[in-house]
């Protein structure tokens, strides 16, 4: 995921790794409720 790094300066810092870390806990959980719902699918469908 490219991350805009013009708005680092020192003090931003910071905020943007909770940022980043919030990005990777969004997409990770967003992969992990698409992998229930397939893995429902797979089920239901046998």
């Amino acid at each position: 995921m490219p991350v805009n790094y013009s708005i680092i300066n020192g003090h931003e810092l910071a905020g943007l790794s909770f940022i980043n870390d919030f990005a990777l806990l969004l997409n990770v959980s967003h992969s992990f409720v698409f992998f229930i719902i397939f893995f429902l699918d797979v089920i239901l469908l046998r």
